[in-house]
């Protein structure tokens, strides 16, 4: 069975609500409506209209992210763990941002969902610990714009 990165307190804390922080100021930056989901444990964001809501927002502060360097991987790692939030009755937009907020990766459900999952060590959990491996080609760097004209209807 896969191994899980406990939770932590101590990091939700320093960065949860900054990231929803983030988040919120870039999604409006592009018009949208967007309002703190009440449930702790459910996907972080609402993105709505007058009528109803569109779609979901789950935020992350991630420190491989640079402000001023280029991405140079060919993948990026959304935890397993987060398949919770795909499937859901709306789309999931998944937004990892650098700890200043200034850089951004947005990536929909639907390409986690379909994307590899492998092992990746990490800080937290030294083996064990499963990923989806997102090609590059699925997620958009550093525009919102670009991340929305990818939504898909289902």
């Amino acid at each position: 069975m896969a191994k899980r990165k406990p939770f932590n307190r101590e990091l939700y804390e320093q960065y949860d609500e900054l990231a929803k922080q983030y988040a919120i100021a870039i999604l409006e930056s592009s018009k949208l409506q967007v309002r703190a989901n009440d449930k702790k444990t459910a996907v972080d964001l609402i993105v709505f209209d007058s009528n109803s809501d569109l779609f979901f927002v789950e935020v992350e502060i991630k420190k491989y992210i640079k402000p001023k360097e280029l991405f140079l991987f060919d993948t990026l790692h959304i935890p397993q763990r987060k398949n919770k939030y795909c499937n859901l009755e709306l789309p999931t937009l998944f937004m990892l941002l650098s700890e200043c907020g200034k850089k951004f990766m947005c990536v929909w459900d639907k390409f986690v969902l379909t994307s590899p999952t492998k092992e990746v060590a990490n800080k937290y959990v030294s083996n064990g610990e499963l990923f989806f491996d997102v090609n590059i080609k699925d997620y958009v760097d550093n525009s919102i714009d670009k991340a929305l004209k990818r939504k898909w209807k289902r």
